[in-house]
């Protein structure tokens, strides 16, 4: 169902809502151009319509891509920000343009799968994520304006397998075109949102989030007596009588980690210190943790082999 039959009075939202809240900015979008359950029903009636044209509309779109440099360059090199030259471009036929196409089917075909459930509109934002460097372990970085460009290509030839449909009344064509344009509206928004800087003052992180950065090593002030430390009241006793219990049973500091056994010392207010424990208060040497098969059995996710594997999976996520 549409995301504004989830979310009331969505016509009230604020304009951190639509920068902070994934469900809330889609349901304005949605709710503002009049995305409906009648819509849904129509494109789900006629997706089994273009599922069969998905290796044809992969074809072409690739076609498209190689036709100009700035994208064609983008597929060797997976970004389209850098102007550094490449060899040669791939041709239509070549191993690795074949491959891709993969990824373009899988994206048609969730993209022509049931926009009533959530995890359709999920994978719609992924997409835009996906493109600006972040999620794949080989970062793939395609600029706003051929996104855009690539999906106004796509609704071209939706809309003209719509057209040359001898199948569907001309009714229907007319509202299965109404809803696709709804639909690309909202994948339109969620690949700019992660782009533009409208918003931005809602995602910069506060001050309590970080921690003020340490002063630099020349600046730090090593602190060795209680005295030196300030203090809104006079050192604790405890302290002193730590001090003197040191100074006159150095076993203490000296006594092995791990020893079973106390050490009974006579002192005003404190009667018995566990060497174990004096261990714990007094020596600086951090516990090392066992690593003994830990990496046994991990596998560096950036390897060759696991590249393709990665991003398969995340174009795939929740295939049915």
């Amino acid at each position: 169902m549409p995301f504004s039959d989830y979310i009331e009075n969505i016509q009230h939202a604020s304009r951190k809502d639509l920068y902070t809240s994934f469900a809330k900015r889609t349901a304005y979008v949605q709710a503002f151009i009049n995305f409906s359950r009648e819509d849904i029903a129509v494109f789900n009636r006629g997706s089994k319509y273009l599922r069969a044209a998905i290796p044809t509309l992969a074809h072409r779109l690739y076609e498209k891509m190689l036709e100009f440099d700035i994208t064609a360059r983008a597929l060797r090199t997976r970004d389209t920000v850098s102007d550094a030259p490449v060899d040669s471009y791939f041709t239509i036929d070549s191993p690795h343009v074949q491959r891709r196409k993969i990824f373009w089917r899988w994206y048609l075909t969730r993209f022509l799968s049931d926009p009533s459930q959530l995890e359709y509109w999920q994978y719609l934002e992924k997409v835009g994520t996906m493109h600006t460097g972040q999620i794949l372990i080989h970062p793939l970085t395609i600029e706003y304006v051929h996104m855009n460009a690539c999906l106004g290509y796509l609704q071209q030839l939706l809309l003209e397998t719509i057209s040359e449909n001898e199948e569907m009344p001309i009714t229907f064509k007319f509202a299965l075109i109404r809803s696709i344009s709804k639909i690309l509206c909202v994948q339109n928004d969620l690949i700019a949102k992660g782009r533009v800087r409208d918003g931005e003052e809602f995602n910069k992180p506060s001050d309590d989030d970080h921690p003020p950065p340490p002063p630099p090593k020349n600046e730090r002030v090593a602190v060795k007596k209680a005295e030196d430390l300030p203090h809104r009241h006079p050192p604790s006793p405890l302290l002193d009588q730590r001090g003197s219990l040191h100074q006159s049973v150095p076993s203490l500091t000296h006594s092995r980690p791990g020893s079973a056994g106390a050490t009974t010392v006579s002192g005003d207010s404190l009667r018995r210190v566990s060497t174990t424990n004096d261990e714990s208060i007094n020596s600086n040497a951090p516990t090392k943790p066992e690593y003994t098969g830990l990496f046994r059995t991990f596998v560096l996710p950036f390897e060759v082999e696991n590249l393709q594997t990665f991003e398969t999976k995340i174009w795939s996520e929740g295939e049915r």
